[in-house]
């Protein structure tokens, strides 16, 4: 089963406002990947939440599991055998999230 969900959801430009107390961490779209998997990191701004993402990626971490994360510049895989490093990449304008389950 492939899950695809386009979004757009965040830039590296876009950043600075939404995530405030992390915005020196943020200077390149693969940084902002890097960053939403973090827990407690949300997109709303509010504390109570940012629970998402990570936990999504843990989740992706089981075996038969693919996660790819591609934004603005930025992509990011993670499989049940490591995180790869974020890197940079060809421009997709927005947010792309493949979530791969083996059935």
């Amino acid at each position: 089963m492939r899950i695809t969900v386009p979004e757009s959801f965040w830039h590296a430009g876009d950043l600075p406002q939404r995530f405030a107390s992390a915005a020196d961490k943020v200077a390149y779209d693969w940084d902002a990947i890097e960053l939403a998997l973090e827990e407690g990191i949300s997109g709303t701004g509010s504390k109570t939440r940012g629970i998402g993402l990570f936990g999504v990626a843990e989740d992706m971490r089981k075996p038969g599991r693919q996660l790819i994360i591609h934004s603005g510049i930025g992509m990011l895989q993670i499989t049940e055998e490591a995180q790869g490093e974020p890197q940079r990449t060809t421009l997709f304008p927005g947010t792309l999230i493949s979530a791969s389950i083996a059935t």
